[in-house]
């Protein structure tokens, strides 16, 4: 069963605001989080870049972002590279959800999320 904290890391993530996403890497990360009821996911692999993906949030009205990239080396820094394009664009990146998501359920690529979160639930 989820405790009241883990419920509350996947409701802010489940947020249907037009100036609100998630920013994930791939398809697989798309499918973790549709999977929990995420429905607000952006994926930086259907874009030729960083700054393409940012240009299109910043069109669409994008004022807020979670970025979920795997917590490997690799992930950081794009993570990182990420979030600094995304200020860049006048959008805020909350790394503060992005740390208690990863420390709350011990994650490390986003793709795993959703089984996680089902052994949790016992399911």
């Amino acid at each position: 069963m989820l405790n009241v904290e883990e419920s509350k890391l996947l409701d802010e993530l489940r947020v249907d605001s037009p100036d609100f996403v998630v920013i994930v890497e791939g398809e697989k990360d798309v499918r973790a989080l549709r999977a929990l009821g995420v429905s607000r996911i952006a994926m930086l692999n259907r874009y030729s870049g960083v700054q393409e993906l940012c240009d299109e949030l910043t069109e669409k009205g994008v004022k807020r972002a979670v970025i979920l990239m795997d917590f490997d080396r690799t992930g950081v820094d794009l993570a990182r590279k990420i979030r600094d394009a995304l200020y860049a664009d006048g959008i805020s990146a909350d790394d503060k959800l992005r740390k208690r998501i990863h420390e709350a359920f011990k994650v490390r690529y986003i793709e795993r999320l959703h089984r996680i979160v089902e052994s949790i639930r016992g399911e």
